[in-house]
């Protein structure tokens, strides 16, 4: 496994300087992209991947039911009826 992102110390991760770029560009995203929100508590770096979640806010759509294509059912909530 390459560690791209730093290195694990006494079971602390320790960014490099391609996970601190990759922890700011995860904190500006709001800045470059005003529907999408990013809190520091919601993502993690790893050595060599990232877990992150991204709030979508409004991408100007108006709110209609998907269509569950795994079930059959109709929900206005990911994968939820």
């Amino acid at each position: 496994m390459k560690k791209l992102f730093g290195r694990i110390v006494n079971g602390d991760m320790i960014l490099n300087r391609f996970g601190t770029v990759a922890r700011g560009e995860l904190l500006e995203l709001q800045s470059t992209s005003p529907n999408v929100e990013t809190y520091d508590d919601e993502f993690v770096i790893m050595t060599d991947h990232i877990h992150a979640i991204l709030w979508i806010t409004d991408v100007g759509a108006s709110h209609q039911l998907a269509r569950n294509t795994t079930f059959g059912l109709y929900s206005n909530h990911w994968g939820r009826s």
